[in-house]
């Protein structure tokens, strides 16, 4: 299986997965209290509205807002960068690369945009583990 044109899977994708995300967390922001927790698959996943100041669990998020949210908005940046370098660099070959890349930069971007809009990102999945 080849993709007809690997840019086409990086603009949709990538872009679907950024409004999705924009508007899932509009929709939490909106309807849901800060902290509230609701079961959705009981013991396995449960969505819980928070605001992440910090990097994946919290890391950083006690640092002075001066150097938090230029650091983050800063490695956002480059990690998005480095994805499109790395789709770039993709052989024609690679089938699933393409999807799985447009994916965690449409994530990256939804994050980044949180951060420069917020100042912090809202997150809302809990998986139980």
């Amino acid at each position: 299986m080849r993709w007809p044109n690997r840019y086409n899977v990086l603009l949709g994708v990538g872009s679907l997965v950024v409004l999705i995300d924009q508007i899932t967390k509009i929709w939490v922001d909106k309807t849901m209290s800060l902290y509230e927790s609701t079961p959705i698959v009981p013991g396995l996943l449960d969505l819980h509205y928070i605001r992440n100041t910090g990097a994946a669990f919290g890391i950083l998020s006690g640092s002075h807002t001066g150097f938090r949210i230029p650091f983050f908005i800063l490695v956002s940046s480059v990690a998005i960068g480095i994805i499109l370098f790395l789709f770039y660099k993709l052989e024609e070959s690679e089938v699933m690369m393409p999807l799985a890349l447009s994916l965690v930069l449409g994530g990256a971007i939804g994050n980044l945009i949180d951060r420069v809009r917020l100042g912090e990102v809202i997150d809302f999945l809990f998986f139980h583990y």
